[in-house]
């Protein structure tokens, strides 16, 4: 028993390394592309990249008032820890070789972020269609204002509905 846990515990740290390696790759790709561009150029394609992948690392270091290459640099390696950190806590908590009875509210959690995007989504789409229909006014906004108040609502709802409803078949099947 002991030399599995051990075997899980090794099998896991090899994950979070090489999860780690392909992240920093990424984040260098991305930032070298984007040094690349040319200044002035439209936004295309490496601009969304490095939107998704350093653009948090540019977020928190605004403060700082760097520039040039020292900017870029540092944003990239801000990222990349980022998103090391998250995949790291990602692959610790979903390491098979835990008791999957104590796992019933991780999964209620994940599967209440799955039923919050799919009930914002049937939400906006439900309530785009009824504004159209009911040709609900559009002065000030108002259909877009409905349009997004119901979406937020279905999110909500789906997120509590599926998140609480599969926690519970989760810890029932624990049990």
């Amino acid at each position: 028993m002991q030399r599995v846990l051990w075997s899980v515990i090794a099998i896991m740290w090899l994950t979070i390394l090489t999860y780690s390696i392909v992240v920093a790759v990424v984040c260098t790709v991305s930032a070298v592309l984007l040094r690349l561009q040319p200044l002035g150029a439209k936004p295309g394609p490496v601009n969304r990249l490095a939107g998704l992948t350093i653009g948090r690392g540019f977020r928190l270091i605004q403060r700082w008032h760097l520039t040039g290459a020292r900017q870029l640099v540092t944003a990239t390696v801000v990222s990349w820890a980022l998103w090391t950190i998250l995949g790291a806590l990602t692959i610790a908590i979903v390491t098979p070789g835990y008791d999957p009875a104590r796992m019933w509210l991780v999964y209620g959690l994940l599967c209440a972020i799955v039923g919050s995007v799919i009930g914002f989504i049937v939400a906006f789409a439900g309530s785009a269609y009824y504004a159209k229909a009911t040709r609900m006014s559009t002065f000030e906004g108002a259909a877009g204002y409905f349009v997004m108040f119901m979406s937020l609502m279905g999110g909500g709802v789906g997120a509590a509905v599926l998140g609480i409803g599969m926690a519970m078949f989760f810890y029932q099947q624990g049990h």
